[in-house]
């Protein structure tokens, strides 16, 4: 006797109306996190679009800009290593905090202080508060629901790439009606907030993490605190041979922004002969690409592995690098941006994924910190090379850039070959 409707699927039994949405999908914890990268990003946002316009309006030559820019970037890479240690011995919230407080001290005294006196200790600031984005790595991994490491940086990205849309819009329109200085201050609110919204985020390390883990496993001592150098020995090792190959990946990732993002403009100018408000257009499409990319990338990184996911999306865009200097048209050149950036955003939650997959949470922070060095290194390199490179041909940047894609693609399919933790089948730390 038939008593009611046949169901065919799980998903045909539940009431829309009780279905999750986008947010409701993560557990509360995490939920938390989504809300501080949202709160802390406007104001990292405002000031990564609108400082270098502020210190050319306070009477900073162009020439020092750029050397402020790069004392900051070297700065910034023992500031993220000395912060991912700072996350492992005393915990993430511990390094979030430092690494908010100190940028914030580097803009405020900027704001109050303007011109060259103090460029060098606001340089300084700015770079040592890489700490908080080793902290933030591995918080994100620690809290993301088993086996979704990948999709939990790709919702952290879409939230980012989600206020990097907005953010520019609002500083630019308070500094046409109040001026730079007002409105890079007004940002400096929600960075303010971001730092109380810490103590609210969980603690997945530290000394109250070790205890708590070594009560729940019958353990009277503790584990003792990772030393200063533990990551970096971590990396040496033999054990460590996924998440030093992942360095390297890092490292070739800063490479390619440092040497497109001073030209990429340039080229769009200089080639197609738009205006500035179609250089916004073309910029504006291309965010939309990164969106989508990573809006689609974590979860099928989750479903088909992190890997091969890579090894596709890194082919695939040394391809569309290769060919989009034959673009002989503004939108056609706009066209194939979208595309490339769609497809290399879509294996971007991979690179966080694989990471955290390397390296065991005792020292996730400082092996963290050493990526984002190795970052900030590779970034240097590409930033000094950009300007050579294209003064010897426009187009050579893209071709170069397809270069290293392909050099990622093979260190990849080398780490996936060997079974290296963190690739392929290899050994994944979950903890």
């Amino acid at each position: 006797m038939t008593v009611g409707p046949r169901v065919t699927s799980l998903r045909a039994a539940v009431p829309v109306a009780s279905r999750p949405g986008w947010l409701g999908q993560w557990p509360p914890a995490f939920r938390r996190v989504l809300v501080y990268a949202l709160i802390s990003s406007a104001g990292w946002l405002a000031f990564d679009g609108f400082l270098t316009p502020y210190l050319r309006a306070t009477g900073v030559p162009v020439v020092t800009i750029g050397l402020f820019h790069g004392l900051s970037a070297a700065v910034g890479a023992p500031g993220a290593a000395a912060g991912g240690f700072v996350a492992d011995r005393w915990g993430r919230r511990t390094g979030l905090l430092l690494g908010g407080v100190l940028r914030i001290l580097g803009w405020a005294l900027i704001l109050a202080r303007p011109g060259t006196t103090y460029l060098v200790a606001v340089a300084a600031l700015t770079g040592m508060g890489w700490a908080a984005s080793s902290a933030y790595l591995a918080l994100v991994a620690e809290v993301a629901p088993q086996g979704r490491r990948a999709s939990a940086y790709a919702a952290s990205m879409i939230v980012e790439n989600l206020m990097a849309m907005a953010v520019p819009l609002v500083t630019g329109f308070l500094a046409d009606t109040y001026g730079l200085r007002v409105a890079l201050s007004m940002a400096l609110f929600p960075a303010a907030l971001a730092l109380l919204v810490i103590r609210w985020l969980p603690e997945t390390a530290g000394p109250g993490a070790r205890r708590a883990a070594a009560t729940a496993a019958g353990i009277t001592a503790p584990e003792a605190s990772p030393g200063m150098g533990a990551g970096l020995s971590f990396l040496l090792s033999p054990a460590g041979r996924g998440a030093l190959t992942m360095g390297l990946i890092w490292m070739m990732t800063g490479f390619q922004f440092g040497l497109m993002g001073p030209v990429r403009p340039l080229y769009v100018v200089d080639r197609f002969g738009v205006s500035y408000a179609g250089l916004g257009v073309v910029t504006m499409l291309g965010s939309l690409g990164m969106l989508a990319g990573t809006a689609i990338g974590g979860r099928v990184a989750d479903r088909v592995g992190q890997s091969r996911l890579m090894m596709v999306c890194l082919a695939a865009s040394a391809a569309l690098y290769a060919i989009i200097p034959l673009a002989s048209a503004a939108p056609l050149y706009a066209g194939l941006l979208v595309i490339a950036n769609t497809v290399a955003y879509t294996a971007a939650p991979c690179w966080g994924a694989v990471g955290a997959n390397s390296a065991p949470r005792r020292i996730r922070g400082s092996v963290s910190g050493l990526f984002i060095a190795l970052r900030a290194v590779g970034g240097t390199a590409g930033g000094l090379l950009s300007g050579v490179v294209y003064s010897y041909a426009i187009t050579m940047p893209f071709y170069v850039t397809a270069g290293s894609e392909l050099t990622m693609l093979l260190l990849v399919l080398l780490g996936a070959s060997r079974a290296w933790p963190g690739f392929g089948r290899g050994m994944v730390h979950q903890d």
